[in-house]
């Protein structure tokens, strides 16, 4: 569980393996519905770091309507309403690497 007395270096090892498409704790039918492409977790990659979308869409060389939709993706893929609980989301099951 992941509250306000993780670490930020536990907070990038839980995140690590969701990235990875590994999962932490979950069975497989969540697995499957996990898996962000390679685009999208080089996008929430990015944003996990603070950049913004433009700065997001300049690094990939995409535009920012490409960075939306991806996050969109990333969005219903992990079923978070928000950026930051998708970010959550990873977190907590071990897969965003930092």
């Amino acid at each position: 569980m992941i509250d306000f007395s993780t670490t930020s270096s536990q907070l990038r090892e839980a995140v690590a393996t969701v990235i990875k498409g590994d999962t932490w704790g979950l069975d497989e039918s969540i697995r499957s519905q996990q898996r962000l492409s390679h685009r999208e977790q080089e996008v929430i990659t990015l944003l996990a770091k603070g950049l913004r979308d433009r700065d997001i869409a300049e690094q990939l060389y995409i535009s920012d309507s490409t960075v939306k939709f991806h996050i969109n993706n990333i969005l219903a893929k992990l079923e978070a309403k928000t950026r930051l609980q998708a970010l959550y989301k990873l977190m907590i099951t071990d897969g965003l690497e930092l």
